[in-house]
């Protein structure tokens, strides 16, 4: 199946393996009897001798190319409002990302870091399978009644570091039973090859996939919302799903599992601290509002009034 992989990642398509449930799948006579094909017993023998199970590198909620596209730019959106109404955090940012101009620090992020199909299509991971040699047939039977399902992600803010840009998401009941990633981890990867003493040396940014969008996604429609409902302070930072983010960019050579280490570093740091300093975005008709919270120098968070939501599907990645 290794072709249609590449084609899908090509393309951009999620991918979605159904395996068929019936008790004789891999009874080669039954499958003989009920092919339409006129392939013969040997073949088929074959190819059940040879069969393999798939087994994902990750499951997750992803996005299509559209949606990518449309919360990419919203948070690029947010970014901007925030460097030019906010003294503190122009001054914080331009200190940590070595940027001078808006123009530099809005491409500060990029999704180079990103393998695969991912440099395009956002998502947001569930579950990561490392598997030692032999312990490759694990059993995703719980999984399959949710793969191909879509649901909508709700988006309560934007955690802007000197390494990350990811938006906060909330997880419904369904979702967090689906979520199985570390919500306490607090290592930390090696600094990558170009931050020196704690901060990122500036780089000649050019605009990479999530602004040099094809003249064709110019004309997809995205299904992000900003909804009537106010984002919730315990939702936010509730024990379980904490981790849980997209990676909208990262800096440097910082890989994007960084993300979900400052998501859980800020939403901590909000729980305990009852008076950060914050500012709240200027906004007006049709402007999404929120608020800019300081953890520390390195270490903001955007909490939005409203949640944001957007379709994913339900899926793995391969």
């Amino acid at each position: 199946m290794v072709s249609y992989f590449k084609l899908a990642q090509i393309y951009r398509y999620l991918i979605v393996l159904v395996e068929p449930q019936t008790p004789w799948k891999m009874d080669v006579r039954e499958l003989v009897k009920r092919n339409s094909h006129g392939v013969d017993i040997k073949s088929i023998r074959r190819r059940a001798n040879d069969y393999e199970m798939v087994m994902p590198r990750y499951l997750g909620w992803f996005l299509n190319r559209a949606d990518s596209i449309g919360l990419i730019r919203c948070s690029k959106d947010l970014l901007v409002r925030a460097l030019l109404s906010c003294k503190e955090f122009h001054e914080d940012f331009r200190a940590f990302s070595g940027c001078d101009r808006i123009e530099e620090m809005i491409y500060f992020y990029t999704r180079k870091n990103c393998v695969g199909l991912s440099q395009q299509l956002l998502h947001i991971t569930s579950r990561f399978f490392r598997f030692k040699k032999g312990q490759e047939n694990f059993d995703l039977s719980f999984y399959d009644k949710f793969m191909g399902l879509t649901s909508n992600l709700s988006i309560a803010g934007f955690c802007i570091t000197k390494e990350t840009l990811g938006a906060k998401l909330v997880l419904d009941q369904t979702q967090l039973g689906l979520w199985e990633q570390n919500d306490h981890e607090i290592s930390r990867p090696d600094p990558p090859s170009d931050v020196k003493n704690g901060h990122s040396q500036p780089r000649q940014n050019v605009p990479d996939h999530d602004s040099q969008d094809d003249h064709a996604d110019n004309h997809l429609y995205s299904s992000l919302v900003h909804r009537s409902l106010q984002v919730s302070d315990d939702e936010l930072t509730q024990s379980k799903g904490r981790r849980a983010h997209i990676t909208i960019g990262t800096s440097g050579d910082v890989r994007p599992v960084q993300t979900g280490l400052d998501t859980i570093q800020i939403m901590n740091s909000l729980q305990k601290n009852s008076q950060p300093f914050s500012f709240k975005l200027p906004s007006g008709p049709g402007m999404i509002g929120g608020t800019l919270i300081k953890i520390d120098p390195e270490h903001w968070f955007l909490k939005l009034e409203r949640y944001l939501t957007v379709n994913a599907i339900f899926t793995g990645s391969y």
